[in-house]
């Protein structure tokens, strides 16, 4: 049996397949490996606030009660409200560990992004130069020179989002007073882990969805080709080639889908 030879058609096919399922193995590992940590802190928390709200409960509906168990405990070099006290500062400890963790699962989100739009773009395009491109700008201007206006594409206002929050979380020292316009940051003085909270669960699955979107704009960019489009393309040709190199360019063509 002869060797069978890759064709034009099959490497156009299964150039295809690859831009196409290009997010089938994309997988967030981060956020599956912090799901058990970020639960166990949380019960952490609520136990605290259980067992604080149990004394003062007890010392406003049964005093006596109380300043009883309150002595006992002094005599051992204890004290219920050193205990009271010590529920709300390891609550602030974990929400402080709380904090750092969405800020590692937010930066984490975005970074993935970044790498595998990168990735997308290089592999598709076949250009060694987007590693370099890490300005969310130079993105922006990549696309629309491929007339593919990515604000206009689902998915794009919470990624930007994103970004902008990540870039906040690694470079502000206080609170980011630019963050103003997004939501979950709306009218606060200071951000704890609950905003980041809020606001990963909302825009986290944007992600992909952006770069589906992206990927079915940049499909129709390589592959698709109407009368406009092949008119456009004849017609730069047009201007750079005169009437010989065009027959041997039509020539060259040709070979490909013999």
């Amino acid at each position: 049996m002869d060797d069978y030879k890759i064709t034009t058609n099959d490497k156009r096919q299964m150039n295809m397949m690859s831009l196409d399922t290009f997010t089938f193995d994309i997988n967030n590992n981060i956020d599956y490996s912090l799901k058990e940590l970020i639960g166990n802190l949380k019960d952490r928390i609520q136990q605290n606030f259980r067992e604080h709200d149990k004394w003062v409960e007890m010392e406003e509906k049964t005093p006596q009660k109380f300043k009883e168990l309150e002595e006992v405990a002094n005599q051992t070099g204890h004290s219920l409200y050193f205990q009271m006290q010590d529920y709300i500062y390891d609550n602030i400890y974990l929400e402080d560990e709380l904090f750092a963790l969405y800020q590692v699962k937010i930066i984490y989100a975005f970074s993935h992004f970044e790498i595998n739009l990168k990735r997308l773009l290089s592999s598709t395009y076949d250009d060694k130069t987007i590693n370099k491109k890490s300005d969310w700008n130079s993105f922006i201007q990549y696309f629309s020179f491929k007339n593919i206006n990515i604000k206009c594409i689902e998915g794009y206002k919470e990624v930007d989002q994103l970004r902008q929050v990540n870039n906040s979380l690694k470079h502000a020292s206080g609170y980011d007073k630019s963050l103003n316009h997004i939501d979950e940051f709306k009218n606060i003085e200071r951000i704890t882990y609950a905003e980041l909270e809020k606001f990963y669960n909302r825009v986290e699955k944007f992600s992909n969805i952006f770069l589906r979107k992206i990927i079915s704009e940049i499909h129709i960019d390589m592959y698709e080709f109407n009368d406009e489009k092949l008119k456009s393309i004849a017609e730069s040709l047009a201007l750079r080639m005169d009437n010989n190199t065009v027959e041997i360019f039509i020539e060259e063509l040709k070979k490909h889908y013999k």
